[in-house]
């Protein structure tokens, strides 16, 4: 099999999240914080034929990356990554070793629904980074869906509104934009 560059990327994006990684059969692919604070959960376009882990994703990526257009031959103790005349075998981890999502959450169904895309989320980290606020709220007021970027505690501070949609609902999500160098 061949990895997609969807699949690829979630997994470039879950070995910051966790260095372990269990691949089960489907298409299904979760991951769980060390902490048990954050769980994803992402369907790809790839079916993993076997159960197989991986203890260190970043190192396993690198390893895909040696080649040019890999493809992963999975067993049950190691998956072999070739093209041409080239292969690395890789061997799995015991799935007892791994921290790895033990169960679902089912959530209730949503109150507030909104389209946020991603030229919205940039403009809203563009202009908190320009007006120095990590504060940004969620509104719903007047009929209208309001994403609004400025100081919480400074009624004078200067501020962003972008309106995101209709909605009939009363409502106010604050959030903290959260930036790795903080």
């Amino acid at each position: 099999m061949k990895l997609s560059k969807e699949t690829l990327s979630i997994l470039k994006n879950y070995s910051s999240i966790n260095q372990n990684l269990l691949f089960s059969p489907g298409n299904i692919l979760k991951t769980i914080t060390t902490q048990n604070t954050l769980l994803s959960t992402a369907t790809v376009p790839d079916e993993f034929p076997i159960e197989f882990g991986i203890y260190d994703l970043s190192e396993f990526l690198s390893v895909l990356s040696l080649f040019q257009n890999p493809e992963l031959e999975f067993s049950e103790k190691y998956v072999k990554i070739f093209e041409s005349n080239n292969s690395i075998k890789y061997y799995a981890a015991d799935s007892s070793v791994l921290v790895v999502p033990k169960k679902d959450i089912n959530f209730p169904d949503a109150e507030i629904e909104l389209l946020l895309t991603a030229d919205n989320l940039s403009l809203i980290n563009k202009t908190a980074s320009v007006l120095k606020s990590a504060d940004v709220s969620f509104v719903g007021q007047d009929g209208k869906v309001i994403v609004v970027v400025a100081d919480k505690k400074n009624d004078t501070s200067n501020s962003f509104e972008l309106v995101l949609g209709d909605t009939e609902l009363e409502f106010k999500v604050n959030i903290i934009l959260y930036s790795p160098n903080d």
